[in-house]
């Protein structure tokens, strides 16, 4: 540091804000990152394996940064909840599933330099890169400067030279990848304590195998015991699904149709940057509901959210209005509605949601917002009373179990995020044999808040109000 002597200030960019504490709704990603970047001789902690993540500059340094998302799909998530324009919020998880060792592709570069400096705007595999005849850390360094490599020649190379290395080749990335990862969600809690209950691959969900695996994934549970669900993507490239009407039809087809997945359509822009609509649904599903005391008895949908159109995966805007968002809704679909002056996230269903066949629709499977309390339920019993395992069972134990589960499901129904519950321990679901080895069941009966989805002002001509142009009396 250069000496100094006086008063000095200067002024710094000001960076995202904090995420907010206490957060429980807990997505993660999985795709790729640029962990190139990092320079590392041994990567296998970041290669499928769960990465906590709560800003942008502890991605940068985990598993580094860029604005390339159709390469590096991971960093779209980054942005979207770190630097949301609505507010930060996290943390959220990220599995990568690149291995610069094995998803590469041998490259070259011209060199030219100007003030013993070049830059090369390529994701290299640091180590891999050669300049013939010259020494690495001798004749030249390198390093990234950002999303570009910096070749600083500390030695005489001639403008023209070339170096040669391999970089990442995203094209050896597959569906097989992604699907691998998902066990290593199971791990997350153990690790960290904490437990997911969203799955979200952006720019590989669009994708049929993913997605039914993803949904599996869900169906199965978390670790075989705690409740999620997947925000997946329709394709938005394929020819077949370039329509408000095509996107119905490419559901259906590719049987996009579980409880356990939103279903999002078609990409969502926002100041020229195109963003998977799962990636901005993921944040504000996360926003939402920590702003409802971290209960989602709220849906996001009619929500305001980060974008400002709707556009197809090359970018060419799709426009359309409600009814034909409302088209998407009723088949399961969930968009973007510009209305009250704000775009906002519109479609309250999950992808098993069909309007022709609502009767095959169980009453609590009809809403995000109802399979997602339900989801909450299930997980929030499993953690309040992992402490009771293992105890002598008493009655003394049984009432305290009852008596504080129905306090707290009182709160919940006058916090009006419940109709009703109602706790019991039945004498017929707890035969002797079942208690002498050790097995007790409590019944949950619940009701969750129907979503107002649709409000209806009949509106009709009275001659009656003709009685005060006429001084009240009538004629």
């Amino acid at each position: 540091m250069a000496y100094k002597h006086g008063v000095y200030a200067e002024i710094i960019p000001s960076g995202y804000a904090p995420i907010p504490d206490g957060v429980e709704t807990i997505p993660v990603y999985i795709g790729v990152a640029p962990i190139q970047q990092l320079n590392l001789s041994d990567n296998s902690s970041k290669i499928n394996k769960a990465i906590k993540l709560s800003s942008i500059s502890e991605a940068e340094q985990k598993i580094g940064y860029s604005e390339d998302w159709d390469t590096f799909s991971l960093c779209e998530a980054v942005k979207a909840h770190f630097g949301n324009a609505l507010g930060t919020i996290g943390p959220i998880f990220v599995i990568n599933v690149l291995d610069p060792a094995t998803h590469k592709k041998a490259s070259t570069a011209t060199l030219n330099f100007t003030d013993n400096v070049c830059y090369i705007d390529k994701p290299i595999i640091l180590s891999s890169l050669a300049i013939t005849d010259k020494v690495l850390d001798t004749d030249y360094s390198i390093e990234y400067d950002g999303e570009r490599v910096k070749v600083t020649k500390i030695t005489t190379i001639a403008d023209g030279t070339s170096a040669t290395f391999d970089e990442i080749d995203i094209t050896k990335v597959d569906t097989d990848d992604i699907i691998a990862a998902l066990p290593e969600i199971d791990n997350i809690y153990r690790t960290f304590g904490q437990i997911v209950n969203i799955i979200a691959a952006p720019g590989w969900s669009q994708k049929p195998a993913v997605a039914v695996a993803i949904a599996s994934k869900c169906a199965s549970k978390i670790s075989s015991k705690y409740e999620c669900v997947g925000v997946v993507d329709i394709d938005s490239s394929d020819a077949d699904a370039l329509t408000v009407a095509d996107a119905v039809t490419w559901k259906a087809t590719n049987s996009y149709n579980s409880k356990y997945l939103k279903v999002c359509y078609p990409k969502f822009s926002y100041g020229g940057v195109y963003y998977w609509g799962s990636t901005l649904t993921v944040a504000l599903m996360q926003q939402i509901d920590y702003s409802n005391d971290n209960t989602p008895h709220i849906s996001p949908s009619n929500k305001q959210i980060q974008s400002d159109g709707t556009v197809l995966a090359d970018g060419t805007e799709l426009i359309f209005d409600e009814t034909k968002a409302n088209e998407l809704n009723a088949s399961g679909i969930t968009t973007l509605n510009y209305c009250g002056g704000v775009w906002r996230l519109w479609g309250p269903h999950m992808a098993n949601y069909n309007y022709s066949n609502l009767a095959s629709i169980n009453a609590e499977d009809r809403s995000d917002a109802s399979i997602r309390m339900l989801q909450y339920l299930n997980n929030k019993f499993i953690e309040r009373f992992i402490e009771s395992i293992d105890t002598p069972f008493t009655r003394r134990v049984i009432e305290g179990i009852l008596v504080s589960s129905q306090q707290w499901l009182n709160s919940l129904v006058n916090e009006g995020k419940l109709l009703f519950g109602e706790i019991e321990f039945q004498e017929s679901n707890n035969p002797n044999a079942e208690i002498t080895d050790g097995n007790f069941v409590f019944n949950v009966g619940t009701t969750t808040a129907p979503i107002g989805k649709s409000i209806t002002f009949k509106i009709q001509y009275d001659a009656q109000g003709l009685t005060n142009l006429l001084g009240g009396d009538g004629v």
